[in-house]
């Protein structure tokens, strides 16, 4: 697959989404999936997906909730982060940086905490994050139970970790603000399980691509 092509592709999904980004975070996101091609071939971070698919499954499915996070941001979320401190985001269950790493390049102005307890994908974010040079991310390796990194976050991203109730016991300890959930269809069984929990859902369409996904905000 052409360069030129992914990043027309990635251009337009961008723009379908909604999202402003300059050449350069462009630029920069093309070189991170370019990373993840090339360290995939040794170690299998992720699913092989076909031609332009990896622009769509990697990069801007991740992207979708891009807009979600800037505004939680914007608002301070629940628990506020305080004046001029940096919104910190904890991306648990980062695998291969995703949707970490592409939302702090599309997000420079957030600080992400990638947790995972995966040696060889924490020591692909490690490089990923040295390669393209993003002062807003830290990588720790480690499981949420054993691992978690210092309290408090202002809001956390996880995309295909377990079960909402699973998901919500790991996170909240620590993190004080929103915790969004990215999951395929929409988990209705997974909903019901979380007993009077407050949460928002949105279905997301990720540019170029048919599967269903759905965003669930737990509060």
């Amino acid at each position: 697959m052409e360069t030129g092509e992914e990043a027309k592709a990635l251009a337009a999904g961008v723009a379908e989404l909604g999202l402003r980004l300059l050449p350069p975070a462009e630029e920069c996101l093309l070189a991170f999936l370019a990373e993840l091609r090339r360290w995939n071939r040794a170690y299998n971070l992720v699913a092989e997906a076909p031609g332009l698919d990896w622009v769509r499954s990697h990069l801007l499915d991740s992207l979708t909730i891009a807009a979600a996070l800037r505004l939680l941001a914007a608002e301070g979320g629940h628990g506020a982060a305080p004046s001029g401190d940096p919104f910190r985001v904890l991306d648990l269950g980062s695998g291969a940086g995703l949707p970490g790493i592409p939302l702090a390049v599309a997000l420079p102005e957030l600080r992400f905490v990638l947790l995972d307890g995966n040696g060889k994908k924490a020591r692909f974010c490690r490089h990923a994050v040295r390669a393209l040079g993003l002062p807003n991310v830290e990588v720790v390796e480690g499981r949420a139970e054993r691992s978690a990194p210092p309290p408090p976050f202002d809001a956390a991203v996880v995309r295909a970790v377990g079960s909402l109730a699973r998901v919500r016991e790991l996170v909240r300890p620590s993190c004080r603000g929103p915790i969004l959930a990215m999951k395929g269809r929409y988990p209705a069984r997974e909903l019901q399980e979380l007993e009077g929990v407050p949460f928002e859902t949105a279905r997301l369409r990720v540019p170029g691509l048919e599967a269903e996904r759905h965003l669930v905000i737990l509060r």
